[in-house]
């Protein structure tokens, strides 16, 4: 038995040992770090490599970070350099420490001084570099290091906002979810759904919210716990998620006067009720639930008249107030913008640096992201630039025209060629100016070259589409020929058997 012990043991301590042979070769004056360790080791001078044991740029760099340990330990004390403590930290396994808002990539240098971040190393990786970087550190005054720490604290207290803020995200996610899944959802946009519900003859208590709605998904939990125990006999609890801008259905417009979320009360899809409760108290739900089941056929008819009165009403002003915004957004549109045609084009983007949006009327993404688009047009950040727009449904005898394959597409172009189309996936102000700045400061020549690129990746694009629909169509094909081969089998058959 103790033989076997002995056995486990020491392969317990070989495979620990093959595990950390998988990490980078460090001298042993390099200091390893963890995150418990980090502040207290980084008090003093300290210049700390984080990194991943994985990463190609971290392996290149661990044999110079090793040799800068061996020569700055033997330094004397009067160089200032031998103070300095060479360190590192396995980044990919310890996340949670002081300097992880300035860790995005690996490997990331980062001077560190009474346990908190100093500086970003972001010059050449040899030891001579690094040397002098480090002279440069320790030389500094303590006024000029003070404000070099003020600005890692705002950096890192606005990762840490950014980390609340993606925590909160993932769980107002995750109630949205459970909730989803607790609770039915009642399609009104489907005729047979609508058409069934009218005639399965039972009462719906229907939860109205949207999307975006914070306060919603805070009483979520609580609604959920309602429908999972109601307990009352031909109700059912749904859910409908409206438009932000326009009810769903003459009941939903409640919530465009007393905002979302609401709560109705529907019999043969009908309302009848309209709770003004916590809805989050369970108790308070189900005597309301209680107390419209036992109304009257006169009390209900009453209910339903009156309204279905008040939200047509309220749905006439939603109606009013959303024209009266489109109009003025497209005011302000058209103020902050050049709005181009196809025989403007080359006209008036000739020798100019321009950023186009190519849009359709009827385009749902083109019309939310036209504010945004409104913003950038009124501040591009950038001297000279052109911020244009064009009804690319309606024109499309333009340089523009064939790199576009959906709408909206937003481009930069430079004397009226393409240049580049916007990738980022948010379509805001600050994505546009970043775009613009960015494409504003190529060369003449940098830029011809992105433009054959842009040409041959948006041909590559569109030859890659032939090929699907061509590959679907063979596909489609042969799956109407095996159809029709068995349908000849079956009538054979059927022909036999008689």
């Amino acid at each position: 038995m103790l033989s076997l012990c002995v056995t486990f043991s020491y392969l317990v301590k070989l495979d620990v040992a093959l595990a950390d042979s998988d990490d980078l070769p460090l001298h042993e004056a390099v200091a390893l770090l963890t995150d418990e360790t980090l502040v207290q080791e980084t008090q003093g001078h300290s210049l700390v490599m984080f990194y991943a044991e994985w990463c190609g740029f971290c392996k290149r760099l661990a044999p110079i970070w090793s040799e800068l340990a061996r020569q700055t330990r033997g330094q004397p004390e009067a160089s200032g350099e031998s103070s300095v403590n060479i360190a590192a930290l396995r980044a990919s396994e310890y996340r949670e420490h002081v300097a992880a808002a300035f860790v995005q990539g690996y490997p990331t240098v980062l001077y560190m001084h009474g346990g908190v971040v100093v500086d970003e190393y972001d010059g050449d990786r040899t030891v001579k570099a690094l040397r002098t970087y480090i002279s440069s550190m320790v030389s500094m005054s303590e006024e000029e290091r003070d404000a070099l720490k003020a600005k890692s604290a705002v950096k890192r207290a606005e990762h840490e906002l950014r980390r609340e803020e993606q925590k909160a995200k993932r769980r107002q996610e995750e109630i949205r979810s459970e909730f989803q899944s607790n609770v039915t959802l009642l399609d009104l946009t489907n005729d047979s759904v609508v058409q069934a519900e009218i005639s399965n003859r039972k009462d719906v208590i229907l939860f109205v919210y949207t999307h975006s709605c914070e306060a919603c998904t805070l009483v979520m939990p609580g609604f959920s716990e309602f429908a999972s125990s109601v307990g009352i006999p031909d109700l059912r609890v749904m859910r409908m998620e409206a438009a932000e801008d326009e009810p769903v259905f003459p009941g939903a417009a409640f919530a465009y006067r007393d905002g979302f979320p609401v709560i109705l009360y529907l019999r043969n899809l009908r309302v009848m009720g309209l709770y003004g409760g916590n809805a989050a108290d369970v108790t308070q739900l189900v005597n309301f639930a209680r107390r419209m089941k036992s109304l009257s056929k006169k009390q209900v008819e009453d209910a339903v008249s009156t309204l279905r009165v008040e939200a047509e009403v309220i749905a006439k002003e939603v109606r009013e107030r959303k024209a009266f915004l489109a109009s003025q957004q497209e005011q302000e549109f058209s103020a902050a913008v050049l709005n181009l045609t196809d025989s403007t084009f080359d006209q008036e983007l000739a020798g100019k640096d321009a950023v186009v949006l190519f849009y359709a009327v009827w385009c749902g993404f083109c019309q939310k992201m036209k504010p945004e688009y409104t913003k950038f047009g009124l501040n591009s950040s950038v001297d000279g630039l052109v911020v244009a727009a064009i009804r690319a449904d309606e024109h499309k005898r333009n340089r523009g025209s064939p790199l576009v394959s959906g709408y909206p597409t937003i481009m930069f172009l430079r004397n009226a060629q393409p240049v580049e189309t916007f990738q980022a996936e948010e379509k805001i102000a600050s994505e546009f100016r970043n775009f613009a700045q960015e494409m504003s400061q190529l060369t003449d020549e940098e830029a011809e070259e992105r433009g054959r690129t842009l040409f041959a990746r948006i041909e590559e694009g569109k030859m890659e589409e032939r090929r699907r629909q061509q590959q679907k169509a063979r596909e489609d094909a042969k799956r109407r020929e095996e159809e029709i081969r068995k349908q000849k089998q079956a009538r054979r058959k059927s022909t036999r058997g008689r």
